[in-house]
């Protein structure tokens, strides 16, 4: 937990949250407009490893879809190269939107809820760390980080996707009428 302070008023909020710079007006204005929003990302360009702990019967079939592995006792800690990164925004509640933003996907709070119990199914060593997570209804657009020839994309070129992302949610933002 950080405390913040407001150095023109010298005292401590708890309210203030910390959002990326592309997607700040976005979430300001879908709060200011009645969508209250709880967690968003804008996408990150030097995202390299993804990480997390398996079972260590499943050390072989890891290090041959090409993870980078580390064991110790009964329990694999495994890294992969990823492969994409996301501009989302979590919403804490349902809305009933006519549409979404352009190259977005909607996905309900039960549909999160399945995808990652499928996931708990697969690694059941990992179910009593998940208790403080939220589930709310999201949109949300990938960035994949390799080409159709399965190359790396240049930073340059993920970033300009990203900013895209962010400029379609954005203009998908300001169209939505308030919420009564």
């Amino acid at each position: 937990m950080s405390k913040f302070l407001d150095l023109e008023k010298l005292e401590y909020n708890d309210k203030i949250v910390e959002i990326d710079d592309d997607i700040a007006e976005a979430i300001l204005e879908l709060n200011r407009k009645g969508y209250k929003t709880y967690a968003c990302c804008s996408g990150h360009s030097n995202i390299e490893l993804y990480q997390y702990i398996a079972p260590l019967e499943e050390k072989e079939e890891l290090i041959k879809s090409g993870h980078i592995v580390f064991y110790e006792d009964d329990m694999v800690y495994t890294a992969y190269p990823s492969i994409s990164t996301h501009c989302y925004v979590k919403f804490d509640g349902a809305y009933n939107f006519e549409n979404i933003p352009n190259g977005f996907r909607y996905e309900t709070k039960e549909e999160a809820f399945q995808v990652h119990m499928k996931y708990l199914d697969k690694h059941p060593e990992l179910k009593g760390i998940d208790k403080n997570i939220v589930y709310g209804d999201s949109v949300s657009r990938s960035i994949y980080f390799l080409d159709e020839n399965d190359k790396r994309k240049s930073k340059e070129i993920i970033e300009k996707e990203i900013k895209e992302a962010n400029e379609d949610l954005l203009k998908w933002v300001k169209d939505l009428k308030p919420i009564d």
